[in-house]
C-alpha cells in the first residue's frame, strides 16, 4: 500500500495533456483506501472531468467541510510545518462594518514579537479599514493583506462609528520564525501565581524548534512555582498531533504521562493495514522533565479554537480539572494527512481518521461549549475611544477572559469590570476567507 509512504518528486516538463488523467487516478486511489468516508465516495468517473479540484470537490462525504487538495504541494508542507515564511507577522479578524454592506475593517488579534509589523508598530486591537489607501471590501481585502509590502490606515471607533484615525503605519514583509509561543507570563496575585501562556497554532518547527520552546516555557512556569494554569487557545486554529501531545503531556499530571492521550479511528481498509501496529491506533502523553504536574487548567476559547485545540482539551479532562471559559470552540474531532503526487506538486489533505479521548468523548460537531460564557466580542484598543469591549494586550488581566480566570482561580471578584456594549449581529458577520487562508484549522498527521 504505497499510498501509506511519501512519494517523490520530480518538476521536470510542462503538464502534459493527459497529466489529469493520472492526478485523478492518483485522487481516486488514494482517496478509495485513506479516506475516513471512503465507502461513502460517489461513483464519479475520474476520466471525465478535466479540473482535478472539482473533481476531488466530487468524491468528499456530505459532512466533509476540510479536506483539501492543492497544487503547491510544497508550500502548504511548509506552511503545516511552522517553517521560516515571508510575512508581515500578525493575525486578524476580518468583520464587515455594517450590515448590508460589502465595506470591510480588519481587527489586530496578536503581533509575532520582532517581526515586521511588531517593529512598525501594529498592536493588538488595532482596526485596519484601508491598505495603501484602497478601501477594505470582502473582494480585496485578503489580497492586499497578502502583498508584501504596504501601509495600512487605521481607524477608531466613535459614538459607535468608525472614522479615520490619521495613522498609518507601513510594513515590508520579511522571513519570521512563526513561533506559536507569541506571550507567556507569571501573573502573581494574592498567594497565586498564575502561568499564562498564549499559543497560536501547533506546529513543531524546524527541527522541532518550537517543541522545545514550550519545554523553556513549562521549566520557567516550573522554576517560578506557578499554583494555576491558563492556556491561551483562542486564536488557535489547530495543527499537527506531534505539537499537542507535547502542549498536553506539559501540563497533565505525572502520574498519567504514560496514559492514553488519545485514541485514532480509522477506516476499514487503513484499520486491517494496520492491525499489527497498535501504536497507531493511539498517543500516550509524553514523560517530560519541564511537566509542570498540574491538577487542573483553564483554556481560553472562541470559534477560532479548532482541532488540534479542541484535541488538548478534550484528551486532558479525562485526567485532570479542566475549565473552559471563552466562546464555544469550532467542532472538529477529524484529522488529515498530507499526500504527494509522484511526479508533480499537487498534494492532497483528506480526513483520515477521527480522534477520542481516553474515555471515547468524540463527534463534538457544534464545538466544546465553554464552562464560563465570556464574550471575546468585537476587540478595539482603548488609546482609540472605544465604545466596546477593550482589546487588552495578550496577558492583560484586564482582558474579560483572562478576567474571568483569575476571578475563579482567587475567588476574588475583580474590583474593576471592563466597560462592554454588545456589538451587532450584523458587525459580527465575517467575509468568506479563502480556502488556502483557513487550512491550519486542520488537524494532521505526517504520514
Amino acid at each position: 500500500m504505497s499510498v501509506f509512504s511519501g512519494c517523490s518528486k520530480d518538476d521536470g516538463g510542462a503538464e502534459s495533456e493527459t497529466s489529469y488523467l493520472e492526478r485523478n487516478l492518483w485522487i481516486k486511489e488514494t482517496m478509495e483506501v485513506m479516506y475516513f468516508w471512503n465507502r461513502q465516495i460517489p461513483k464519479v468517473d475520474y476520466t471525465k472531468q478535466t479540473d482535478s479540484k472539482q473533481y476531488f470537490n466530487s468524491l468528499l462525504y456530505k459532512d466533509d467541510r476540510f479536506s483539501y487538495i492543492t497544487d503547491d504541494y510544497d508550500g502548504l508542507l511548509s506552511d503545516l510545518q511552522g517553517a521560516s515564511t515571508l510575512s508581515m507577522g500578525y493575525d486578524y479578524t476580518a468583520y464587515y462594518i455594517s450590515s448590508g454592506s460589502q465595506k470591510v475593517m480588519m481587527v489586530v488579534n496578536y503581533v509575532y514579537p520582532d517581526s515586521p509589523a511588531d517593529r512598525a508598530g501594529l498592536k493588538r486591537g488595532h482596526i485596519i479599514t484601508a491598505i495603501n489607501n484602497t478601501e477594505l471590501t470582502a473582494s480585496n481585502f485578503y489580497e492586499l493583506y497578502s502583498g508584501t509590502s504596504y501601509s495600512v490606515q487605521l481607524a477608531r471607533m466613535e459614538d459607535r462609528h468608525l472614522s479615520a484615525s490619521g495613522t498609518s503605519i507601513s510594513m515590508t514583509a520579511a522571513t519570521i520564525d512563526p513561533n506559536p509561543v507569541v506571550y507567556s507570563t507569571v501573573i502573581a496575585t494574592g498567594q497565586k501565581k498564575i502561568g499564562y501562556l498564549a499559543y497560536v497554532s501547533f506546529v513543531s518547527g524546524t527541527n522541532s524548534k518550537f517543541l522545545l520552546e514550550l519545554d523553556r516555557v513549562f521549566n520557567s512556569f516550573k522554576a517560578e512555582g506557578i499554583t494555576d494554569l491558563v492556556i491561551d487557545l483562542r486564536y488557535n486554529p489547530g495543527g499537527d498531533t506531534d505539537a499537542a501531545t507535547r502542549l498536553a503531556s506539559e501540563i497533565v499530571p505525572a502520574a498519567h504521562n504514560r496514559d492514553v492521550f488519545t485514541y485514532y479511528e480509522f477506516n476499514d481498509i487503513v484499520s486491517d493495514y494496520y492491525k499489527n501496529n497498535p501504536d497507531m491506533f493511539e498517543t500516550l502523553f509524553m514523560k517530560l522533565s519541564s511537566n509542570i504536574n498540574a491538577t487542573g487548567v483553564y483554556f481560553l476559547t472562541t470559534g477560532n479554537t479548532a482541532s488540534a485545540s479542541e484535541l488538548v482539551i478534550v484528551g486532558l479532562r479525562p485526567y485532570m480539572d479542566v475549565v473552559q471559559i471563552g466562546e464555544p470552540t469550532y467542532g472538529k474531532c477529524y484529522g488529515m494527512t498530507l499526500f504527494e503526487q509522484e511526479g508533480g506538486n499537487w498534494g492532497l489533505l483528506p480526513i483520515i481518521f477521527r480522534y477520542t479521548n481516553a474515555d471515547g468523548y468524540t463527534d463534538f460537531v457544534d464545538g466544546l461549549q465553554p464552562d464560563f460564557e465570556v464574550e471575546d466580542a468585537f476587540c478595539v484598543d482603548e488609546l482609540l475611544n472605544s465604545e466596546f469591549i477593550y482589546c487588552y494586550p495578550l496577558g492583560d488581566t484586564r482582558d474579560p477572559m483572562l478576567e474571568k480566570a483569575v476571578e475563579h482561580i482567587t475567588g476574588i471578584p475583580a474590583s474593576t469590570k471592563t466597560t462592554t456594549k454588545a456589538v451587532s449581529k450584523a458587525t459580527r458577520q465575517h467575509p468568506p476567507l479563502p480556502a488556502a487562508a483557513t487550512l491550519k484549522s486542520n488537524l494532521w498527521i505526517v504520514p
